[in-house]
């Protein structure tokens, strides 16, 4: 691929981010809507979206397993992990490895929350109504396989 036909992909992809933030921004709902529930922190991670859908990966691995819209209730998902959040400083802070990660709507900062039984609740939740893989590079039956046995759903 020649510089000008790459500058030129490079442009259009970059009006389309822009045209697809600007509308988010004119319906006041921030770029960054969705929630992140990980376990441990950084680990297998669950992204959960307004329409109540998600998307399960593990690390920085490019592994994907989508999840079925309304599969989670996303105000009453951020309303117990908010709680959970609240209760944090009334537990006890013992073994690392019982802590959870959760990043909330507008920022891209992971918090630490001790909750792990409501982390691995949502995280089996989504893996339950998990779609079909599509995709055969990130979404396919071998990244399902992986994260399955990462994660320990199967």
């Amino acid at each position: 691929m020649n510089a000008r036909v790459f500058r030129l992909i490079a442009f259009a992809m970059l009006l389309t981010a822009s045209a697809s933030t600007a509308t988010a921004l004119a319906t006041d709902e921030a770029p960054n809507t969705r929630l992140i529930v990980s376990l441990p922190p950084g680990g297998c991670t669950l992204l959960v979206f307004p329409d109540g859908s998600g998307r399960i990966h593990y690390g920085a691995a490019p592994r994907i397993v989508r999840v079925a819209a309304q599969a989670f209730d996303f105000s009453q998902v951020l309303q117990s992990l908010r709680s959970s959040m609240q209760d944090r400083d009334a537990e006890t802070h013992g073994d690392a490895q019982s802590i959870a990660g959760v990043g909330f709507p507008g920022t891209n900062v992971v918090e630490r929350f001790h909750d792990t039984a409501l982390a691995r609740s949502l995280l089996e939740t989504g893996w339950k109504s998990r779609l079909p893989p599509t995709d055969q590079w990130h979404d396919d039956d071998e990244a399902h396989a992986v994260i399955g046995r990462t994660c320990r759903f199967d």
